[in-house]
């Protein structure tokens, strides 16, 4: 009984650290981000998978939040690879994409998909 006492005690303190080593805080938008809208892609790389060849090669372009725009193009031209990496749904490679003057990257994955719409 005293060593399985023991063992639980010992278990249980590796949990508590396992849990706070996963605890991640990272920094938040203020409340009224975005609030112009402009989307920025900055010398954006993209693979799919480390070891593969890259989709997106040095992509660069502003779109203002008045503006509306298509994306044309072949298949497998990266149409859709650009509304993935929107939502961080694979990260960089390279380079960064801003929403008024943000960088995507530093922020939580549920702040920013929250403040996304796919029409």
């Amino acid at each position: 009984v005293g060593r399985t006492g023991a063992g639980k005690s010992s278990l249980t303190v590796c949990l508590f650290r396992i849990i706070e080593a996963a605890v991640v805080v990272e920094p938040r938008p203020k409340p009224e981000w975005p609030d112009q809208g402009v989307v920025k892609f900055q010398d954006y790389k993209v693979r799919y998978r480390e070891g593969l060849d890259l989709i997106l090669k040095g992509v660069s372009f502003t779109v203002s939040g008045s503006e509306k725009i298509g994306i044309v193009g072949r298949t497998g031209a990266g149409k859709s690879s650009l509304t993935v990496c929107l939502f961080r749904i694979i990260e960089a490679a390279g380079g960064h994409i801003y929403i008024d003057d943000l960088d995507i990257a530093k922020i939580g994955l549920g702040d920013l998909r929250s403040k996304l719409t796919i029409v």
